[in-house]
C-alpha cells in the first residue's frame, strides 16, 4: 500500500512538469468515413436553420447523435469529389482531385510519391501507430502499406463490401471489430494512434440483418425515398460507430481522442428508370439479387439505382451540385465546445494538415497541399481568408460517366458557389453562380445579375486549374496500377 501511495505521489508531481515541457501524450485520432451517405440522411440535423429538413427522423442513429451532442457539426462540409476514389486519394494526400491528373477511378497520380496522412503523422511524431480498415478504393495506385499505414485490410473496394455472409452484411461488424482491437492494443501499449475506419455502408448493394429490416418495415412509410433495407443498413453502420466510441470509453482514452465522422460523397436517389427496384430488394436474405458478392456487372450499372432523397439539396452523387458533394461532418475532441454548429465551409482534403497539427507537427508542409489546418475551426474559431491560401474550395470533374453531363468544375468561395460546365473540346459551355446561404437548393442562377462576381470567381477557378495542370475534358488518363 505504501509503495502504491509513493508511486501515485511521484506521478502526481511529474505530470505538471511533463506538461510544462510539452511531454503530454499526443492525441489519438479516429476518422470514420461512410460511403455514399447523404448530407441529410441521418437522425442528426446538419444545419442549425433547418432542424427538420437537414435530418431524417425515420432512422435511428444514436451514436451519431452522441457525436453531435458531445462535439461540433459543420453545416458546410464537402467531399473533394462526387465519387469515391478521387475523394479517397484527396483525403489521403491533402489535395484536390484537380492536382491528381485523373478525376475518375483511373489516374496517373501515385500516392506513394506524395505526403499522406499516416506519413504526416509519423513526421509529426514517430510513435504514432496507423491503421486503415474497410474500403480502400478503386484503383488507388498505391497499397495502404505503400501509403504509410502499419495495419490495413489491403486493397479493398466496392465488391469487397458486398458481403455474402448473412450474419455480417456490408462487413460492418468485422470492420468494427478489427478497429476496436487496434484501439485496444494501442491503448494497452500506451501509443498514440490514427485509425481510419472506412465503412462499406451505405454504398450499394443494400444489405442488412433481417431483424433490423423488419424493424423499419413495421414503421410504415418512410419520410424519404428509400426502402427499409437502406434504413436498416444505416442503423447498423451507426451501431458500428457506437462500438468504436465505447471502445474509447472502455480504454479510458475518450478525453484524449479526436473523432471525426463524414462521407466520401453525397447520396443517390431512386430514379423512375427503376420502378420495380424496391420490390426486387425484398428477399429473405435482404440482399439484392443483382448485387451479389459475385456479380460481374460494371460499377456504372449502379447509377440508376439510388439511395435516399437528398432534399433539401439539389443533385446527387456524380454531380457537383450540393447533393453530390456536401456531406455530414461531425467532430469531437479536446477543446471542442459540445453541441455547437460551425458554418465555415471546409473540405475533407484539409484533414491532412489538420491531423498533422493535432499530432504536434510544426515543420512546413509541401506547397502542393490545398487548404489549411482546421484545428481552430474545430474549436469554434473562424479561419480567415489569409490563412486559407487557395482561391476557395475547388472541385473538378471534367469528364463524367454517361448520363451526368460532359464535365464540371466548381469553386466555393465564402457564401458563393460557381459551377462551370465543360464541352468535349475543353471550352466552358455554361457558367452558373449561386448564393448558398440564401439558395441552398441552387435554384437561382446569379451569373447574369452579378456579372462582376461571376467573372472574378471564374478567373480564380480557371487560374487555379491552369496552375496545377488539371485534367481537361479531352484528356484520356491511363490508369496507374498499384505495384
Amino acid at each position: 500500500m505504501i509503495e502504491r501511495i509513493c508511486i501515485y505521489l511521484l506521478v502526481s508531481l511529474l505530470l505538471p512538469v511533463a506538461h510544462l515541457f510539452g511531454n503530454e501524450r499526443p492525441p489519438n485520432i479516429l476518422f470514420i468515413l461512410a460511403d455514399d451517405l447523404p448530407w441529410s440522411a441521418t437522425g442528426v440535423a446538419m444545419h442549425p436553420d433547418l432542424p427538420e429538413t437537414s435530418r431524417n427522423a425515420f432512422v435511428d442513429t444514436p451514436a451519431l447523435s452522441r457525436l453531435a451532442t458531445e462535439g461540433v457539426r459543420f453545416s458546410d462540409a464537402y467531399a473533394p469529389a462526387p465519387i469515391c476514389t478521387p475523394t479517397r486519394r484527396s483525403v489521403l494526400c491533402g489535395m484536390t482531385p484537380a492536382r491528381q491528373r485523373g478525376t475518375e477511378f483511373g489516374s496517373t497520380f501515385d500516392p506513394n510519391q506524395h505526403l499522406t496522412i499516416p506519413k504526416a503523422l509519423k513526421l509529426a511524431n514517430p510513435s504514432y501507430q496507423t491503421a486503415h480498415f474497410g474500403k480502400w478504393g478503386e484503383s488507388m495506385a498505391a497499397t495502404p502499406e505503400q501509403a504509410g499505414y502499419d495495419v490495413s485490410d489491403g486493397e479493398t473496394g466496392n465488391v469487397t463490401g458486398d458481403s455474402a455472409d448473412p450474419k455480417d452484411p456490408k462487413l460492418t461488424s468485422i470492420v468494427t471489430e478489427r478497429a476496436v482491437n487496434f484501439i485496444q492494443k494501442s491503448a494497452a501499449e500506451g501509443k498514440p494512434f490514427y485509425a481510419q475506419v472506412s465503412y462499406y455502408a451505405v454504398h450499394l448493394a443494400i444489405q442488412a440483418l433481417p431483424e433490423t429490416v423488419k424493424k423499419y418495415e413495421q414503421r410504415g412509410r418512410p419520410t424519404r425515398h428509400a426502402p427499409a433495407e437502406f434504413y436498416a443498413m444505416l442503423e447498423e453502420l451507426d451501431h458500428g460507430v457506437g462500438q468504436l466510441l465505447s471502445a474509447l470509453d472502455s480504454a479510458g482514452i475518450t478525453d484524449n481522442t479526436w473523432v471525426i465522422f463524414s462521407s466520401d460523397n453525397g447520396g443517390k436517389e431512386y430514379e423512375s428508370l427503376a420502378p420495380n427496384y424496391l420490390e426486387s430488394l425484398r428477399e429473405p436474405t435482404s440482399v439484392s439479387a443483382r448485387q451479389s458478392a459475385n456479380r460481374k456487372e460494371p460499377l456504372e450499372a449502379d447509377l440508376f439505382y439510388g439511395l435516399p432523397d437528398n432534399a433539401p439539396l439539389r443533385g446527387v452523387k456524380q454531380t457537383l451540385f450540393e447533393g453530390g458533394i456536401r456531406v455530414p461532418f461531425l467532430a469531437k475532441g479536446p477543446g471542442v465546445v459540445p453541441g455547437t454548429f460551425q458554418r465555415q465551409p471546409i473540405a475533407l482534403y484539409e484533414l491532412l494538415p489538420t491531423f498533422y497539427e493535432l499530432a504536434g507537427g510544426t515543420e512546413k508542409l509541401p506547397d502542393e497541399l490545398d487548404g489549411a489546418s482546421l484545428v481552430e475551426a474545430l474549436k469554434g474559431q473562424r479561419l480567415s481568408d489569409e490563412e486559407r491560401t487557395r482561391p476557395g474550395l475547388v472541385f473538378h470533374r471534367p469528364r463524367t460517366i454517361k448520363g451526368f453531363g460532359k464535365g464540371y468544375s466548381a469553386l466555393r468561395h465564402r457564401n458563393y458557389k460557381l459551377i462551370l460546365s465543360w464541352d468535349d473540346k475543353g471550352e466552358v459551355s455554361k457558367t452558373e453562380l449561386f448564393r448558398l446561404d440564401h439558395d441552398l437548393r441552387e435554384a437561382h442562377d446569379l451569373s447574369t445579375s452579378d456579372p462582376d462576381r461571376t467573372e472574378s470567381l471564374r478567373k480564380k477557378l480557371l487560374d487555379y486549374l491552369a496552375a496545377v495542370n488539371a485534367e481537361k475534358p479531352q484528356d484520356r488518363i491511363q490508369r496507374k496500377p498499384a505495384n
